[in-house]
């Protein structure tokens, strides 16, 4: 069955678009994304010319216009149920018949469960809960918010989701209502790094590897007693074990998906 999604139409201006003009969701808007001070706009529909009407008297000139298939954003292939485990995942227009399948609809946020980054932090994480029960969770970077939805799932009762893009947390708030899981899961703005002082038994990072040492370098860090680390992509894992030497935490289990790695690491709390 297909999605809502079908093409995307991404526009690029200069600047941060501080507010959304009214009626631009009835055309087809789906979220806006921040990076190095511009500003991404994603629409389903083609927008150009109604876009450049709006913005004349403003300061964000269009850069450029790019149309891609929806599945080309979200790994090159549909969206589609899969399991992990005894964990399942589907997008909520296919709905699998068991009834404690998670409903995800990344939107244009990171975390369909289908990119390898993704897919290999819910194997670690699956694996995780069958041996311990992390009642405490931070998911830093929650993109659309599927750890951690899935960390609810599993058994964690109070479960902080952060992201420092706002269609992010939208999409994430939006996935967290689709379950029934906002007495468990709560979804905020935020710089990853302002969250690592906090009391967590598990955090889980799926982030660009920048962050990652930067978390490593933390000697608070360390003595989180669970954490799950990923989105290191080819021999990037290599600056990640040199710098992880430094520290006490130890490696428990790793997965390998494609050119992705990610880890599960006990921290110093537990020797």
């Amino acid at each position: 069955m297909g999605g809502p999604y079908q093409r995307l139409y991404i526009y690029e201006l200069e600047g941060t678009l501080e507010k959304i003009p009214q009626g631009w969701e009835k055309r087809g808007y789906l979220g806006c994304w921040y990076e190095a001070g511009y500003s991404f706009l994603f629409f389903s529909k083609p927008s150009r010319e109604q876009l450049e009407r709006d913005l004349l008297d403003s300061r964000h000139k269009m850069r450029s216009e790019t149309v891609i298939p929806y599945q080309d954003w979200e790994a090159g292939v549909p969206l589609q149920p899969f399991c992990v485990g005894s964990l399942c995942v589907a997008p909520p227009w296919n709905v699998p018949q068991d009834p404690k399948a998670l409903l995800v609809d990344p939107g244009v946020s990171f975390g369909s469960g289908l990119h390898g980054s993704t897919r290999a932090c819910l194997e670690l994480l699956v694996s995780l809960y069958r041996a311990a029960t992390p009642i405490e969770v931070l998911d830093l970077g929650t993109g659309s918010g599927i750890l951690a939805l899935a960390a609810a799932r599993l058994g964690a009762q109070r479960v902080t989701a952060v992201d420092c893009q706002p269609v992010a947390v939208e999409t994430a708030k939006a996935n967290v209502a689709r379950n029934f899981l906002e007495a468990r899961v709560k979804v905020t703005l935020g710089n990853a790094l302002d969250y690592l002082e906090g009391s967590a038994d598990l955090i889980m990072a799926n982030l660009h590897l920048e962050l990652l040492l930067e978390m490593l370098a933390r000697p608070s860090f360390w003595r989180t007693p669970w954490c799950i680390m990923a989105g290191l992509v080819g021999r990037q894992d290599l600056k990640f074990l040199a710098a992880l030497e430094k520290t006490p935490m130890r490696i428990v289990e790793s997965r390998q998906e494609g050119p992705w790695s990610a880890f599960l690491m006990a921290g110093d709390k537990l020797g």
